[in-house]
């Protein structure tokens, strides 16, 4: 049986410029796991589509309270 705290996670983020202009957004399904390893796993994602897309200086924030 798994912990209280795991369970089915997905995670979406968007990116937008300074101005607030849209770059782009996504979402993903991770499965069993925390709300914390879903948070950071989200931010990472994130990152790699950023730096994919040549982007190379970010500001991440996020509104999770866990």
């Amino acid at each position: 049986m798994a912990p209280a705290d795991v369970s089915f996670a997905t995670v979406g983020g968007i990116m937008r410029y300074q101005n607030g202009g849209w770059i782009l957004g996504f979402n993903r399904f991770f499965g069993n796991c925390s709300v914390f390893d879903a948070e950071l796993w989200g931010i990472l994602d994130g990152l790699a589509l950023l730096m994919d897309r040549g982007y190379d200086n970010v500001l991440i924030q996020t509104d999770n309270l866990e």
